[in-house]
């Protein structure tokens, strides 16, 4: 496998930062008795993600907000001529229990200022700027939680290493230009993801300009190097089962095995809801549900919800497709049923034992290709 790619693929590294937000596997008693035993601990085994974030103190608090800035700020960055993204959209933000909040990018490449690009080219710098302008009272406006609601902010750059020293120069220069200018900013930290000795790590960057010490960021103070994920053979592929499986840009959208393991889980759910029932039986249950059981509960925390309506309609359509192929009278449409809800009748056990067949295919990793947005008027909402 193409290692380099791997790290490069932005939706590799939005997994990567969720499952650095998971539990520890092993630790205290079960992370001795193991090493009693001659096992390895957790994080050593090909696959397993080291939390790096959890193990800091964070937890995450959403997955592709909307963080628009005030109408006062606006007008300010209108006067001055500053061009930022007046709602930038983060991948994810996590937050430590002091209320310390991370607004975190993840980048296949880093830019620079975009100084002598044409406008319609400053997109990056555009987006780096209005998150830059997330400092604590700023964010404590967009995410609603009162002026005391956030102690401290940093905007974290993940990005792949090429080896050159000068990496963040970009992210730097705007940022003190935004400082320069008169804007209040958060801080500034960076991390760079390489592939060495059989292991994904992660290197904290040290940024050159002045700003506050982000001391509760994790390298901050002092650069460190964590090694992530083990990488078993040049023949393997470590991704981890992928908690958010597809994101609308760069090539991310096509890769297939995520979306065959993401499409996997939504029919294994469905199965879990069958299974168990006594034929004759009518079975009401809501797409939702089986979203939130193949994001390990994460679909609550995703924010963007152009995408996530789009992930509802296309995990509908395509639980609805596999049960109408076996059995198309046991789908029941009913004009006054809740919106997001598929019922299921299981007249008998030869209907209930075909559609659960079905749904045990094989996956089509084009199920969630459908990128024409929402088309039906109950996607407007949440299921």
């Amino acid at each position: 496998m193409n290692f380099e790619a791997l790290i490069s693929d932005e939706l590799y590294q939005l997994n990567l930062v969720l499952w650095m937000l998971q539990p520890v596997p092993h630790s205290g008693n079960a992370s001795r008795r193991a090493s009693k035993q001659g096992q390895p601990k957790a994080a050593s085994f090909p696959g397993i993600i080291n939390p790096v974030f959890r193990k800091a103190g964070f937890h995450l608090y959403a997955i592709e907000p909307s963080l628009p800035l005030p109408l006062e700020l606006r007008e300010k960055l209108r006067i001055s001529g500053v061009e930022a993204s007046y709602s930038p959209c983060p991948d994810v933000i996590i937050k430590s229990g002091a209320n310390e909040f991370a607004i975190i990018e993840c980048k296949k490449s880093l830019f620079g200022d975009g100084a002598g690009q044409p406008a319609d080219h400053r997109r990056p710098q555009r987006q780096a700027r209005g998150l830059f302008l997330n400092e604590p009272g700023v964010l404590s406006g967009a995410l609603a939680l009162g002026p005391s609601g956030v102690k401290a902010t940093t905007v974290l750059y993940l990005f792949p290493s090429n080896g050159r020293a000068d990496q963040t120069e970009g992210i730097e220069a705007i940022n003190a230009a935004l400082r320069k200018a008169g804007f209040a900013t958060a801080s500034l930290s960076a991390f760079a993801l390489e592939v060495a000795n059989k292991w994904v790590v992660m290197k904290s960057q040290r940024v050159k300009i002045k700003q506050p010490a982000p001391t509760w960021i994790p390298g901050a103070a002092k650069s460190r190097t964590w090694q992530v994920q083990k990488i078993d053979r040049a023949d393997s592929d470590p991704r981890p089962m992928y908690i958010i499986p597809w994101i609308p840009r760069g090539g991310a959208g096509s890769d297939g095995p995520a979306k065959r393991l993401f499409g996997s889980r939504i029919m294994a759910w469905v199965v879990m809801q069958i299974g168990p029932a006594a034929a004759p039986a009518v079975l009401t249950f809501k797409v939702d549900d089986a979203l939130r059981h193949a994001t390990m509960g994460h679909f609550d925390r995703w924010e963007n919800k152009e995408e996530k309506n789009l992930l509802r309609k296309n995990a509908r359509d395509m639980i609805r497709r596999r049960i109408g192929k076996a059995k198309p009278e046991s789908l029941i449409t009913d004009a006054s049923a809740v919106p997001g809800e598929i019922t299921v009748n299981l007249a008998d056990d030869a209907i209930k034992a075909a559609i659960i067949e079905a749904l045990r295919g094989e996956i089509d990793a084009g199920w969630n290709d459908n990128q024409q947005g929402a088309l039906f008027p109950e996607d407007g909402g949440p299921a």
